[in-house]
Formats: structure tokens, sequence, C-alpha cells
């Protein structure tokens, strides 16, 4: 009777053994219903203008890789000229298969891109368009294996307020230009409505070559630089050591036939001159100039440019910005022009316009000279200028890497003459 019973018993088991090889081990249904994939968003169009030829998809969410991504170049910003627009560029391996997604948070669920490299510049272009102003999006960039991120917020088509950045002649201090980066970093992490460009006004390398270029001003071993960059447009002007043919080849800003452009933010407008090209009264340039700044409404205005009109030496103050410039800004209220070119800080008035020479941004630093016309303040110190519109005021803070204020002036806005 034993014997039966442990026959049984035995019979039993096997059966049950059967049974879970038979039916795989299926986990239970409220697991499986854990692992589903979520259904793909919803597109939003119009939302893309890629660059080259790019294949556009809406895709889920892809599972972070967890390896960051290491490309040559960026990503970067770049102003397309309309505030429901942004390019985003980078420079990576020409064959990668890259996928950009975007969104207004980390799901990046309005839409997704995977360029093709421009195959004389290696560079990945995505222009984005359709986009809603004054407004914050986040984007991934990603490949099987490794992802970065970024972000940037488009221009308000009307605002009272404005904060903004300017600092140059980073040239050979990339070390510099990563601290400067750290603070201004640092400050929009507790003032996100700062988040918003950067002007560098110009000589971003020594010489203009790739090699410089890519130590100097995309600086890899320099992580602040980099995340500056990945969230801030960087408006640079080109300057003497630039080069006309490598600086468009990386920043393809809306230009005109020449390289000048212009650009409005909240309430104010901003035109970008070009000083290697020669600016003639009654040229086409000339003409340009004048309607761009007559036919501006916005209650401030500024013209960037490189070589300063005004400034304590010792390179000679520019006869252009003097004898053409200075008159059209005074004509058509142009509150300040922005320059660097001499390697520290210094602020001049001429005409109800303030001059600045902001040129301590790494390079080896000048020594400013006693004696030349208009100069109000000079300081021979690294730098970089906070400027904070509210209203009818503009105050501008110059301030150290480190963070200590070296200068503080306000401008009160005057009725256009």
């Amino acid at each position: 009777m034993f014997y039966n019973e442990y026959m049984n018993l035995r019979g039993l088991i096997l059966l049950v053994m059967m049974t879970i090889l038979l039916t795989g081990c299926k986990y239970p249904a409220a697991v499986r219903k854990l692992s589903t994939p979520s259904p793909s968003p919803t597109p939003v169009e119009p939302s893309l203008t890629p660059s080259f030829t790019a294949t556009v998809t809406t895709v889920s969410p892809t599972s972070t890789p967890g390896l960051p991504l290491n490309l040559i170049k960026g990503p970067y910003l770049i102003f397309t000229g309309s505030p429901d627009g942004m390019t985003v560029i980078w420079q990576g391996e020409l064959n990668e298969a890259y996928l950009f997604e975007w969104g207004l948070d980390d799901t990046y669920d309005l839409g997704s891109s995977t360029p093709a490299a421009d195959p004389e510049t290696s560079l990945f272009q995505v222009r984005l368009s359709g986009l809603i102003p004054a407004t914050r999006y986040l984007y991934r960039i990603s490949t099987l294996t490794a992802e970065t991120h970024g972000s940037f917020v488009t221009p308000p088509v009307t605002s009272e307020s404005l904060i903004f950045f300017a600092f140059g002649d980073t040239r050979s201090g990339p070390e510099t230009m990563n601290k400067i980066s750290a603070s201004i970093m640092q400050y929009i992490a507790a003032n996100p409505s700062a988040q918003t460009f950067v002007i560098d006004t110009g000589d971003l390398m020594d010489i203009a070559t790739e090699e410089s270029l890519q130590e100097n001003f995309f600086a890899p071993d320099q992580p602040d630089i980099q995340s500056l960059l990945a969230v801030m447009p960087v408006v640079n002007i080109m300057g003497n050591h630039d080069g006309t043919a490598l600086f468009k080849k990386y920043f393809p800003y809306p230009y005109t036939r020449t390289y000048d452009w212009s650009f409005d933010y909240g309430p104010a407008h901003f035109v970008v001159i070009d000083q290697y090209i020669d600016l003639v009264q009654g040229s086409e340039r000339w003409f340009w100039l004048k309607n761009d700044l007559s036919t501006s409404h916005k209650p401030w205005k500024f013209i960037l440019l490189h070589e300063p009109g005004w400034s304590a030496g010792p390179h000679e103050n520019d006869e252009t910005v003097q004898r053409i410039i200075q008159p059209m800004a005074v004509a058509y209220g142009v509150q300040m022009i922005i320059a660097g070119h001499n390697h520290y800080y210094a602020r001049a008035e001429v005409e109800g316009v303030t001059h600045i020479t902001t040129g301590g941004g790494g390079a080896p630093l000048y020594d400013p000279e006693n004696g030349w016309p208009f100069i109000k303040t000079k300081i021979k110190e690294f730098h970089y200028i906070k400027y904070i519109i509210d209203g009818n005021v503009l105050t501008a803070q110059v301030i150290t890497p480190q963070g200590d204020l070296l200068d503080e002036f306000t401008i009160s806005l005057q009725e256009n003459p």
C-alpha cells in the first residue's frame, strides 16, 4: 500500500513539472501589462524643417541609454530670426544615426527626426519652426547607446522685460570662458527667466583654423562651455581673428547678402554688423542698416560689432563706427553699441549713445590707456556683462568670473527723436 501511494505522488509531481514546461513559465497578466509600450504621441504640425536630407518620424520616448553622448561640437543653438523657430546644430560621426527628439518636458513627445549630415561640413542641423513664442522646450540627441540633452526658450513677441548676457574675445582662454559660462549657468538656474541668449563680441579663436575653433570656442574639455551652448543661443559677432569662411560655416545666422543681420527679442531690437566689408554711405548695406533701424518699433535698440568706435586703446577707434554708424544710432534711437577687440572693459558716452567694450572673455588682457575721448570708466579684468531691462530702465552689471561686481550703470529710456 505504501508503495502505491508513493507511485501516485511521484506521478503527480511529474504531471506538475510537465505542465510548467509546456506553458513556458509565463508571467501573470498583471506583470505583462506593466511592460506594454505606451502609444506614440500625436504629431504637432508644423514643427520641423530639417536641414539637408532628413527622415521625420514620431516615436515613443526611448529608454535612457545611460551613457553620455560625446560629440565633436555641440549641440549648440542658432536663432532663425523668428520667435517661433530655433536651429539645433551638432557635429558628430558622419555615418552615425542620430535621433533628435523634442517636447515641452522630458518625454520629448512633440516629434523626432533622424537628420543626415551635410557631407561638406559634417554638421547635423534640425530647424524647428511653428513653436510657441516665450516657451521653454527640451530636446534630446541619442544613438543606440548614448544621449545628450539640452533646452531653449523661444523669444517672446512682446515683453517689457529682458535679461541677456555679453562677453567677448574669449580666444586663447577657454578656461576663463568656462568660468564665465558656469557663472551664467548658475544665475539662470536660480532665475529661469534669464534663459535667453548671450552676445559674444568676437575673436572666438586665436587663428581661423578648425583646430583653433575647436580648442578655443567649443573646448570639449570645458564642460560648462558645453552646458551653456546647449541651452543658450550665442549670438557671435565675427572678429578679426575669426575668418569669414570658417565663421559662416559654423554659425549660419539669417544673414543678408553680406553678413549683417538683425533680430528682435521682447522689448529690444539687435543689429549685427560685419566690419570686414566696407560700409559706405549711400551703398546697399548703408540703406539696409538705415531701413532696419528706422522701421523697428522696439523701444530698446542695440548695435553689435567687434571693433569699437570709442574705447581706451591700444587698438585705434574704428572710424566707420564714428562716421557712419554713430549718426544712424543717434538718428534712430539706438541706446547702446556693444563691441570687443580691446581686452578689457570700458564704457564711453557719445551723444546719448553708450559704447561698451567687453573684451575680457579669456584672451590676454590689455592695459587700458588714459587720454582717450568720451571714456567714463575702464577696468582691466576678465568679465562678462548682465543686462537687465525692466520697462523704461536698463541696468548693466559688469561681473568677474568669480561673481564680483566691477561696474554697474543704468540707462533710462528716452523718447526717440
